[in-house]
């Protein structure tokens, strides 16, 4: 239904557990490409000249319209916003959905860093999309701002693929695109502590959300959602559970589409981790 499934892991390893602080609004605007102005998507820029943008309403991943980028050259192609106020050390992650069904073009995700004089500092690319019938869900994973970053240029990335002497053109659609900060990364301390895993499976996700759960000892577990502004959502006692992997579901058809975070209570520690839902 959504094309490859996006794992995260939160892992409790050697006696330590990565936690974050996280601000979880979209910081893109107009990211789903509903708002055009001259035949362009309002705050999005063509930065080179071998692809038009159109508006689509026929191939859409969710809202009214889509963004269909029909690629007219062999050099590499891209779709940009400019997103300042980035804050050195913070964490960030840009993702979108693609409708890729040509065999001649493909999309990959990119984030460039830029210092406070406009000077590039680095940049991260993801993987390719594939040819698909249906959307696919890029995401850049978690990646950190660089010490000097002051602005951030989040790509949609077109790619020819041998392109023959018949071929003159490539389409793609794109949607929903999205960039979320986690705010600076700090560690807890925790002793005693075994080795205990969380899985979320398809993330996003649309109604059921489907957890892993690997425990190397018995525990009582209980699982506890929060939306963003830290209230409870709901709660599920999952009672004593026994060595080994458990499957652990929860439905979500009463929850707003958005960004919640879950934690597990697994005895006397605790695991944390977030997924986006969608509706």
């Amino acid at each position: 239904m959504w094309g490859k499934k996006w794992h995260f892991i939160v892992s409790a390893l050697c006696g330590i557990v990565v936690l974050s602080t996280a601000y979880t609004q979209n910081l893109l605007k107009n990211p789903g490409f509903e708002s055009w102005t001259a035949g362009m998507p309002d705050y999005w820029v063509n930065e080179t000249p071998g692809f038009d943008v159109v508006k689509d309403s026929h191939t859409v991943h969710g809202g009214s319209y889509s963004a269909k980028l029909i690629l007219k050259s062999k050099d590499t192609q891209w779709l940009t916003q400019y997103v300042d106020s980035i804050f050195p050390g913070d964490r960030y992650e840009f993702s979108f959905y693609v409708y890729d069904n040509d065999p001649h073009g493909k999309a990959r995700i990119a984030m460039r860093w830029y210092d406070s004089l406009g000077a590039f500092i680095s940049g991260y690319y993801g993987g390719y999309s594939s040819d698909d019938t249906t959307w696919q869900y890029l995401t850049s994973g978690i990646k950190t701002a660089p010490s000097n970053a002051k602005s951030l240029h989040v790509e949609i990335r077109l790619y020819d693929v041998n392109w023959d002497t018949d071929v003159d053109s490539a389409v793609l659609y794109v949607d929903n695109a999205y960039l979320v900060s986690y705010g600076p990364t700090f560690v807890e301390e925790s002793h005693n502590m075994h080795l205990s895993n969380v899985l979320v499976l398809e993330n996003p996700a649309r109604s059921d959300v489907e957890l892993l759960l690997s425990l190397e000892e018995p525990a009582e577990v209980t699982l506890a959602v929060y939306d963003v502004t830290g209230r409870v959502v709901q709660i599920v006692n999952m009672g004593r559970m026994d060595v080994g992997t458990h499957r652990i579901a929860f439905n979500g058809d009463k929850l707003s589409a958005g960004v919640y975070f879950l934690t597990l209570n697994v005895g006397d520690k605790i695991r944390k981790g977030r997924f986006i839902l969608l509706k």
